[in-house]
Order: C-alpha cells, then sequence, then structure tokens
C-alpha cells in the first residue's frame, strides 16, 4: 500500500512539474507542453515503463465536454518485453464541429493464444496456452463531423501490417491450420456513427454515448483478408446523489467473412470482462454487458466497484447462456489533472478461475 500510495503522488507531482503553459493566440489557446513518465501494469504487458511527451491545446472557443486537442508521442518497455512506440492524437477544431483522432505507432509484442471459441471451461482452456511474438506498424484514422448538437458522423481508416516472428513448436500458430498464422496485411475503411450527451468525455456522470461502425478489410484496399465488421458501443452514466455514480456499458462485435485469429472479437483486458487475460477467449461474435459504482473516498482519491457479463459465439444460432462469463472487482482512482478530470486507474478483476490487477490511465468507459 505505501509503494501505492507513493506511485500516486509521484504521477500527480510530476505531471504538475512538466505541465507549462504557452501563450495564447487566436488559433491555438490555454496550450501546455508536457512530459511524463510512463508506469502501467496489465496481464497483457506485465510492468510497464517508459516516457510521453506532447502537446496539449483549444483550437475553439469553449472547451466541449472537456474535449481537448493533444498530440503525444510514446515510448514504452515492459517486463514481457515487449516494444510500443506509438504517436496518438486527437484534434478539435470549428468549436469540435470537426474531429480527427487515432494513432501511429510500431509495436513488437509478445502475447498468449488461446483456442478460439467458448467451449472450454477456464481450467482447461488455460492448458492449450501458446507463446507467440509478432510486430506491426499500425495506423488508425478516424474523422468526425458534428451534424448537430447531439450526433456526428464519420469516417476510418486503419491498417495493420502484422508479422509473426515466434511460435512455440508443434502449437496450432506453428501448424499453420488457423487463419493468420503467417502474418499479413489488414486493412480497411468504414462508416463512424455517434450520439453523444456526456457531460463529460474523460469522466462521465450524466448523459450517454452510443457508436456504431460498418467496417470492411478487402482485397482491393490491399488487405491479405476479406472480412467485415459491426461495432456497437452504448454507455449511459447516472448521478445518484452528488459524486456518486452508475456508468452502464452494453458493447457487441461481430466479424463475418475471412477474419484471422488476431483480429477476432477478443474477451477481456482492462476495458472488458477485467479478470479475463485479452484473447482468453476469441471468436467471431462478443456481447458484453459491464456496470460500474463510482464513488468518492476523500481529496482526490475515489473508489468503483464493477461488475460484467460476457460472452463470444461463432454464430449466433450457437448462442447459450451457459457460456456466458461473468466477472466482477474493485477499483481505486486518483485524479492526476482534476481540471481535466483525468483520473489513475488500478483495478483488480475476478473472472471464473482467473484474475487480473490493472494499472492504466482512463476509465475503462
Amino acid at each position: 500500500m505505501k509503494k501505492l500510495i507513493l506511485i500516486l503522488f509521484f504521477f500527480a507531482s510530476i505531471s504538475n512539474l512538466f505541465s507549462q503553459k504557452s501563450d495564447s493566440t487566436k488559433l491555438i489557446r490555454d496550450s501546455k507542453f508536457f512530459g511524463l513518465p510512463l508506469l502501467f501494469f496489465t496481464p497483457e504487458t506485465g510492468w510497464g515503463a517508459g516516457v510521453a511527451g506532447g502537446f496539449s491545446f483549444l483550437m475553439h472557443k469553449e472547451k466541449l465536454n472537456g474535449r481537448r486537442s493533444q498530440v503525444q508521442l510514446d515510448f514504452a518497455y515492459t517486463t514481457r518485453e515487449q516494444l510500443l512506440l506509438f504517436f496518438p492524437f486527437q484534434l478539435y477544431w470549428n468549436e469540435s464541429i470537426n474531429q480527427a483522432y487515432g494513432e501511429i505507432g510500431f509495436f513488437d509484442f509478445t502475447d498468449r493464444f488461446y483456442p478460439i471459441g467458448n467451449q472450454f471451461k477456464e481450467k482447461e482452456q488455460a492448458q492449450f496456452e501458446e507463446s507467440y511474438r509478432f510486430n506491426y506498424p499500425r495506423i488508425r484514422l478516424n474523422y468526425l463531423r458534428r451534424v448537430d448538437k447531439k450526433n456526428y458522423l464519420g469516417i476510418r481508416y486503419w491498417f495493420d501490417n502484422s508479422k509473426i516472428t515466434r511460435t512455440e513448436a508443434n502449437g496450432a500458430l506453428a501448424r499453420g491450420n488457423i487463419l493468420g498464422s503467417r502474418g499479413g496485411i489488414i486493412t480497411g475503411s468504414g462508416l463512424i456513427y455517434q450520439y453523444d450527451t456526456r457531460d463529460h468525455v474523460n469522466y462521465s456522470s450524466n448523459g450517454a454515448f452510443f457508436e456504431g461502425v460498418l467496417y470492411a478489410s478487402e482485397k482491393w484496399m490491399g488487405s491479405d483478408f476479406r472480412h467485415q465488421r459491426i461495432y456497437l458501443d452504448y454507455r449511459k452514466f447516472f448521478t445518484l446523489r452528488p459524486n456518486h455514480i452508475l456508468a452502464l456499458n452494453a458493447y457487441g462485435r461481430m466479424n463475418f467473412g475471412n477474419t484471422p485469429f488476431d483480429d477476432l472479437a477478443l474477451f477481456g483486458g482492462s476495458k472488458r470482462m477485467r479478470g479475463y487475460f485479452e484473447g482468453f477467449y476469441r471468436d467471431n461474435h462478443m456481447a458484453v454487458l459491464q456496470a460500474e459504482y463510482r464513488f468518492p473516498i476523500f481529496w482526490r482519491f475515489s473508489g468503483v466497484g464493477f461488475t460484467s457479463f460476457g460472452t463470444v459465439t461463432d454464430k449466433f444460432s450457437n448462442l447459450q447462456t451457459q457460456y456466458i462469463r461473468p466477472s466482477g472487482g474493485v477499483g481505486l482512482r486518483f485524479t492526476l489533472v482534476p481540471k481535466d478530470k483525468l483520473n489513475l486507474r488500478i483495478d483488480y478483476g475476478i473472472g471464473r478461475n482467473t484474475s487480473g490487477f490493472y494499472l492504466t490511465v482512463n476509465e475503462a468507459f
């Protein structure tokens, strides 16, 4: 606990130390240069450390729902010998009528592969675990335009070029029978619709958010795989009493066509079904329901209790209630930047015969 508190105060002091305001102009206002050490932990990465630097600013008259333009350059290395170098950005201009966000990066990763499907119980699934290593450059580009106060329409372009550099001898990936086990290019584009009435994008206490995406990877786009995806993400927030918030989330993902294994719907991770390793279960389709209760503790500290239910399936006709899995847990929050409602997030999630600890920034949803 002492080490944890020291980490929290370390992040808070460093964020204040390295923030530096610059003179405002007509185009760019309230601008800040910042540099931060990175420290994080997830079951997928282990402990990770690095640095992040960037520029945060406003390009419109008033900040809408906590939206700030920001460009970053982040570098991190983990105890699982994973290298992450990426350039995330989010831009809002013309009074947030226009927004662009995404990232450009390179990742060299060690990961775990488990059988595709939902048929095995957790102990059985874990017995089939195999390690593999891959690297890929990544491009994520999204553009949205606000059509009225609540609705946005936009387009998306994504590109990954995966190269698998190491597999386990005689493992499922080494045998080459799984689609994508030789790597390949996944690239495509799609349409985005968003509905957003949240009071703040980083830490919402009221309002709702919905995102629907239709996305396709096609051979004529340069992809080695031809498949289509649908994303559905709905979030609703209620203030029950001052600083006590109920947050609800329903998430669905559907894949159609020839989807490589590393682009299937992945069960688990730091955002959905915390407590399960991300990819512990994977398949064409996934559905998750989750809820959080957020409450104050003292000063900049707050707490969270959460629960989730989710499943994956190859076909909707094969969806069975026995394969719906639960998870739950508790979390601690420390507000790094009160003005922007930016939180350090520490969660401990528990699933069936599995658990996970997460130290990251920003809320799960």
